[in-house]
């Protein structure tokens, strides 16, 4: 670039910059003592959208809206309910929620599995089915009811998606993945 281009670049900077900044600067941007007022406004609008929320919503069901119960806790609530269909739920979360009663749902899972066989409840979907791990069900070891199933490879799956059988590489990972 020789310094003739330099010199009139700088003219056009120094012309339109100007003129850029008296038309845009002062309409967009945000100056240091408007970031409270910003926030005190965004928080009171946060304020009053909870409340009528809360005012809008009906009276008995308003307890649901917070819990100090754990994912953990909250899965051991719903296995012990006294409806098979509710305590299926704690499949859907991840298996890490459920290993500290582990033992009781495999416990059940034996006393009950021949029967819903046998009458197969509508809720006792194949998705259903294909997300209990192989191990807790009766029989879990046996090659056929793992393909039942659909959890041939012996929990494999579970192994992955619960990080106990990583791989060092996103190579290794993703091979398991399509395995």
């Amino acid at each position: 670039m020789d310094p003739g281009e330099r010199v009139r670049g700088d003219k056009v900077k120094e012309t339109f910059g100007r003129q850029i900044e008296e038309d845009v600067g002062e309409r967009f941007v945000i100056k240091d003592e408007d970031y409270l007022m910003i926030a005190t406004v965004l928080l009171l609008l946060w304020l009053v959208a909870l409340l009528g929320l809360l005012i809008c919503s009906e009276k008995e069901l308003r307890r649901t809206f917070f819990s100090i119960m754990t994912g953990k806790q909250y899965n051991e609530a719903l296995f012990r309910s006294d409806e098979d269909e509710i305590k299926m739920q704690v499949f859907d979360t991840h298996s890490s929620y459920n290993r500290h009663f582990e033992a009781s749902i495999k416990e059940w899972l034996g006393e009950k599995w021949n029967d819903w066989h046998a009458f197969r409840p509508g809720w006792l979907t194949e998705e259903l089915i294909k997300r209990i791990p192989g191990r807790l069900l009766p029989g879990g070891g046996d090659a056929g009811v793992l393909e039942e199933i659909g959890d041939e490879d012996g929990g494999e799956r579970e192994k992955f998606l619960s990080g106990r059988n990583r791989r060092g590489s996103v190579l290794g990972a993703i091979e398991m993945a399509f395995q």
